[in-house]
């Protein structure tokens, strides 16, 4: 294993491992945070340090990996939009999360109209799973071509 191989493997594990402590936040928060006595705000503040982690690592691990796997010459145009749609996905949340943090999120969720569930904690976590089996496939994919 030479180094640029080392690099590769801590990027994918702390990868897998941020976005796994992510996810699992996200449940948590969406099935027992309407029970605690705190507001929304008071619980991201809680968790905030260890969402920017996870941010900051699921950023910049997926920019290490992305360069990787494009710079390959076996780059399927699936491979590519679904790349491109876990991106979407991806900094949809990271903005979600931004917006959890100001005051004017639970104004905004609160507003019912025919998009406000592209801001509810529900899609948080699908977008999350989704986000996870979109990877999967993104792997299967790689897989198969070598």
């Amino acid at each position: 294993m030479n180094f640029l191989d080392a690099i590769l493997l801590i990027s994918k594990f702390l990868h897998a491992v941020s976005a796994s402590v992510w996810l699992g936040g996200s449940i948590i928060l969406l099935l027992y945070g309407k029970h605690v006595n705190q507001s929304w705000k008071d619980l991201g503040f809680f968790f905030k340090d260890i969402v920017n982690a996870s941010i900051i690592l699921i950023l910049s691990t997926g920019i290490i990996l992305s360069i990787e796997r494009l710079s390959t010459e076996n780059v399927s145009t699936t491979y590519i939009i679904l790349l491109a749609l876990k991106i979407i996905l991806s900094l949809w949340l990271f903005f979600l999360v931004w917006k959890f943090r100001t005051n004017k999120y639970e104004k905004l969720i609160n507003t019912k109209n025919k998009f406000s569930w592209v801001f509810s904690y529900t899609f948080f976590v699908i977008s999350g799973v989704l986000i996870f089996f979109i990877a999967e496939i993104l792997s299967t994919l790689i897989e198969k071509q070598f």
